[in-house]
């Protein structure tokens, strides 16, 4: 389940990781960033997810489906930072944070490849994810 916020965001059109359609890394607590890929697919996210060094570093993996639509996955699994998700949709003004985040990469994996599915999703049931049964997905009314 994610907590959503109403946003007010003028200039997110100006930011890579909300205005161009693919998939985007941050790193080093978003100092630096890198367009990973234009193709959009389960293979494709859950490899740039599974080459990173989530224990020695701060990473941030975003999927933009399309301008202003996306999720974003990270963290570090370094025992101090811990791990998050975010869902954004600037055109409905609806910024979304995680209740209980995962706790693996590879759930985090799991649900970018469910957003890839389900587009404008806002919760999904991370009981299902994180013991690795089939991923029920629940559209959530954000008022």
């Amino acid at each position: 389940m994610f907590i959503a916020f109403n946003v007010n965001a003028a200039s997110w059109q100006d930011e890579p990781t909300e205005a161009i359609v693919g998939i985007h890394l941050l790193s080093d607590y978003g100092s630096r960033y890198q367009f990973l890929s234009t193709d959009i697919s389960a293979t494709t996210v859950e490899e740039a997810v599974r080459k990173i060094d989530w224990k020695h570093g701060f990473y941030q993996v975003v999927v933009v489906l399309t301008p202003g639509v996306s999720m974003e996955v990270g963290g570090s699994d370094n025992s101090i930072d811990g791990f998050s998700v975010m869902y954004r949709n600037r055109h409905n003004r609806i910024e979304a944070v995680i209740v209980s985040p995962p706790t693996t990469s590879e759930a985090m994996a799991e649900i970018l490849m469910e957003f890839i599915k389900g587009g404008n999703l806002i919760c999904i049931d991370l009981s299902s994810i994180q013991s690795k049964k089939c991923c029920e997905l629940m559209i959530c009314p954000v008022l």
